[in-house]
């Protein structure tokens, strides 16, 4: 009779759902900044720095390379930056603007898919410096605003003519 008075007291009840509650955050909640996203917010400024340089020979002697693969069950896209060479302005701009987007949505910082999904985005950054990978679900893209973002700034660089059109050669 005394075990079950001591099973069923108030403070023990109490102590048993503070001790769920705190075990089920800490399992549902995941790092405010990966080691990863560290890692990249720490190398970001120097890459940074080398796309924005007005010297087209610095800027070529990196070895910056950005990937992005989507992968919609049916459907599968993919863009690598630079196109050509970061020697090239346009190519070292739109890089620029690509590592932005994904140092604002903090990518690295988002928890990795876990298995096959229906819809993924696979981004990888590399460089002579450091390699950043990471698989995002598709929720999780749909669920960020600057995801989202990349993704239209995508499709436009994709639709963008890679030289200008002259009219008198259509």
């Amino acid at each position: 009779m005394k075990i079950a008075r001591v099973i069923l007291s108030k403070s023990t009840v109490v102590a048993i759902v503070a001790s769920a509650a705190l075990i089920a955050f800490n399992t549902l909640s995941y790092d405010i900044e990966s080691e990863q996203l560290a890692s990249f917010n720490e190398w970001y400024p120097k890459a940074a720095s080398v796309l924005d340089d007005e010297n087209a020979e610095s800027a070529s002697k990196s070895k910056i390379q950005v990937t992005i693969t989507v992968d919609g069950g049916l459907s599968s896209s993919s863009w690598s930056f630079p196109s050509r060479s970061l020697a090239d302005a346009d190519d070292r701009e739109k890089t620029s603007r690509v590592l932005q987007l994904l140092k604002e949505a903090k990518v690295f910082g988002i928890p990795q898919s876990k298995g096959k999904k229906d819809s993924q985005m696979k981004i990888t950054v590399t460089d002579d410096q450091g390699s950043f990978s990471t698989t995002i679900d598709g929720s999780a893209v749909q669920d960020n605003i600057q995801l989202q973002n990349l993704l239209k700034l995508l499709e436009v660089y994709a639709a963008t003519p890679q030289q200008p059109v002259n009219p008198a050669q259509l």
